[in-house]
């Protein structure tokens, strides 16, 4: 079975308040991958950075699921990518390289297999 991964970035407005924080007193804005996995498979999440396959969680069949992208891959202008093993399975696909800066909530999209 084949899976075909689809990527919307999306980025999140952070306070466009009249008051400003020094930075020391903002913390670090979360970035965050939704995996939309409409498939019945169980998959792993993996992050793509250069060579390092580092694991991001599980996303279960047929839901949503939030993970946090650790905030030292996405600093500075570099590209990752995620990939989507099947739990069981033989083939995991591999989506496009794109930029993801602090604070982006990114969606990963599994279709149906």
């Amino acid at each position: 079975m084949r899976y075909v991964l689809a990527i919307v970035a999306t980025l999140t407005l952070t306070g466009c308040g009249a008051m400003r924080q020094s930075r020391t007193d903002v913390a670090a804005p979360r970035t965050v991958l939704e995996v939309d996995n409409r498939s019945f498979s169980d998959m792993d999440i993996y992050l793509m950075n250069g060579g390092q396959r580092v694991r991001l969680g599980m996303a279960t069949g047929n839901t949503k699921t939030k993970l946090i992208i650790p905030s030292t891959f996405v600093s500075g202008a570099r590209q990752i990518q995620f990939v989507a093993d099947p739990i069981g399975g033989t083939r995991a696909s591999v989506s496009d390289q794109i930029y993801v800066d602090p604070g982006d909530e990114v969606t990963l999209i599994i279709p149906p297999g």
